[in-house]
């Protein structure tokens, strides 16, 4: 069972989204856990993150259910992340 009431990867999808429509073409992954923490404020670093990396197209490893996924976030430099 899910500790959010949606899947971690969807919640990292919908804070990029948030992040984009807020005008950030490129954004941190600490503005990814804010946002996530802002509505999750149980949320743990560690479980966001690998979600983060398993989501970014150009990065190795991450959370298994992420890396599944088609990737949805491209990593342009170390922490700088942007929506594909």
């Amino acid at each position: 069972m899910c500790k959010f009431d949606k899947p971690t990867t969807e919640i990292v999808i919908e804070c990029a989204n948030v992040l984009k429509k807020l005008g950030k073409k490129q954004f941190t992954r600490q503005d990814i856990i804010n946002l996530f923490k802002w509505k999750y404020p149980s949320a743990n670093e560690n479980t966001i993150n690998p979600t983060i990396q398993g989501l970014s197209e150009n990065a190795i490893g991450g959370a298994p259910n992420a890396v599944r996924q088609v990737p949805v976030l491209r990593r342009i430099e170390e922490g700088i992340y942007e929506l594909i």
